[in-house]
């Protein structure tokens, strides 16, 4: 061989080799696993607190910059040896919490007598025996401020610890699918020391939850079946057969933390996986101090978007394309806004009254804010028993042409009104057969379709009234309703003169559902599906 080919040839595999190793170092196989913990905070001071809520927001939102790593959020206590331990023992033993290569943990503490500030994190590698690698950044207590915190977190996670261990800047998490999973939101904690901005800790999560719910594929938990998820993230004693969040039966939390400077606001905000404690994903949005609305229909459109990959084609965003529909539950202006958000702090804390005066004024400012309008009927229906205020309410919702998801519901709340508690069947027929029509596939079909069938009863329209019985006893495999569907459907069938058929359905309801209560109005006494039918049966055998 010729020493020029020679030198081909060992140039080709010099190349080779270097490619070999650049893949080897550049592109690990499997993605770096890193827990975070909270930061703790080594003085007395309350400000501090919140500076340590911060910053492990912050660092969040930093690291979720870098590819190749996935994030899980942990609490502190014997974390590192539980990690060890996790990492050495059979992995099928820990399927719901794996373990992790990194842990990165801190502390901040100010030091008023020498005017300044420290933040020191931790990378601990529980790979290895004892391999730690600590940063510390110091600065002037005087301009201390969130913006500050901002840039130092920045410095100390994206900068120093990011570029030593070479991450590259992309998305993080494993990304997975969010189809079928259910959502639970929780309170967005202010840590920017201003209490005007309080009331937003549970007007955020009100507004977020109903904007959120028009994402197909997923559900989003009622509020009144939510519970204190912080507390349940608390991972307590460490024993092999314990799952975390095992009393919620969310697959997904998105919580997150708002902070304000006098120039600015800033909301940050991640989704988190409720069996594993991983951050799938995280956002932040910030602009000025009176510029909060834009800021907060931002961060929920990234949720929103990121919620959507699933249902959502390459060629059409609808989230691009259509900005209503984003943000439908949110009102126009920061002032209707706070109102709202104050009404909600109200009823969380069960003051209806002064719930729905702040919801009011909400409606005054932005008349157009149809779903606070929803709200209020719902208040006056449910809480305070003003009916007529409730169903006015619910009709002008109706009148402003709501969205699909608001004016289903609507529908269904505006005609069970009108069935049994304003004594108007008339109304409820016509309110809930425009439910049926328009939402064929509602979650509400077998319930709407017994009202509808006994409010067309009550008015005499006998044959209409035994379609919808039927109708309703088609929806489901089983309903709690089926017994009581039959019984009507048979009072009906005998005002019509077809007595076999009600016959037959009367035996239907006894040999099927004889022990299920029959749902009466309100004046008959309780009884079963077995007592009702029969009694029916008898008076069918009279003269």
């Amino acid at each position: 061989m010729s020493t020029d080919l020679r030198a081909a040839a060992l140039r080709r595999i010099l190349i080779a080799a270097a490619l070999c190793l650049f893949v080897t170092t550049n592109c690990p196989a499997e993605p770096v696993r890193i827990a975070i913990v909270p930061f703790d905070n080594l003085t007395d001071q309350a400000s501090g607190d919140e500076c340590a809520e911060l910053v492990f927001h912050y660092a969040v939102t930093e690291l979720s910059r870098f590819g190749g790593i996935e994030l899980f959020e942990r609490q502190r206590a014997d974390l590192i040896l539980r990690e060890r331990f996790m990492a050495s023992a059979d992995p099928g033993r820990f399927r719901t919490y794996p373990p992790v290569d990194l842990v990165i943990f801190g502390s901040i503490r100010m030091d008023e007598t020498a005017g300044r500030a420290i933040i020191h994190a931790t990378v601990e590698d529980i790979r290895a025996e004892s391999s730690s690698v600590s940063v510390e950044v110091i600065a002037p207590l005087a301009s201390w401020s969130n913006e500050d915190l901002d840039s130092t977190a920045r410095s100390i996670f994206r900068d120093r610890i990011g570029g030593l261990y070479r991450w590259p800047l992309g998305e993080t998490g494993s990304r997975g699918t969010y189809a079928g999973r259910k959502i639970a939101m929780t309170a967005f904690n202010n840590y920017g020391g201003d209490e005007n901005f309080d009331p937003l800790q549970k007007g955020i999560i009100y507004l977020a939850a109903e904007n959120l719910a028009r994402v197909q594929g997923v559900s989003v938990i009622e509020r009144e079946e939510l519970v204190k998820v912080l507390d349940e993230k608390r991972m307590g004693s460490f024993s092999h057969d314990f799952e975390p969040f095992e009393l919620l039966s969310a697959d997904l939390v998105v919580t997150g933390c708002m902070s304000a400077t006098p120039r600015t606001f800033r909301l940050d905000a991640r989704i988190i996986d409720v069996r594993t404690s991983e951050i799938v994903a995280s956002f932040y949005s910030e602009a000025a101090r009176n510029d909060i609305l834009p800021v907060i229909t931002d961060v929920m459109e990234m949720i929103a978007r990121e919620l959507s990959r699933d249902s959502r084609s390459a060629a059409t965003d609808k989230f691009d394309t259509d900005r209503t529909e984003r943000v439908v539950s949110f009102p126009s202006s920061q002032e209707a806004l706070l109102h709202y958000a104050r009404g909600a702090q109200f009823y969380d804390r069960g003051d209806y009254l002064a719930s729905i005066e702040s919801i009011e004024r909400a409606l005054t400012v932005d008349p157009d804010f149809t779903f606070g309008r929803w709200e209020a009927g719902r208040i006056y229906e449910k809480y305070l028993g003003r009916h007529e205020k409730a169903a006015e309410a619910y009709r002008m919702v109706l009148a402003d042409d709501p969205d699909s998801a608001l004016r289903e519901k609507t529908l269904m709340r505006l005609g069970m009104l009108c069935y049994r508690r304003l004594g108007r069947p008339g109304d409820a027929a016509v309110f809930l057969s425009r439910l049926l029509r328009d939402f064929p596939e509602t979650i509400y079909g077998d319930l709407a379709g017994y009202a509808l069938g006994h409010s067309l009863q009550q008015t005499g329209e006998y044959r209409l009234a035994v379609a919808a019985y039927e109708k309703a006893l088609a929806y489901a495999a089983y309903s709690p309703l089926k017994g009581s569907l039959l019984i009507r459907r048979g009072q009906c069938l005998l005002e019509l003169e077809e007595f076999e058929k009600a016959r037959q359905s009367f035996e239907t309801a006894i040999s099927g559902h004889g022990s299920e209560i029959f749902q009466a109005s309100t004046e008959q006494g309780q009884t079963t599906i077995r007592e009702e039918a029969s009694r029916w049966k008898i008076l069918m055998q009279a003269p």
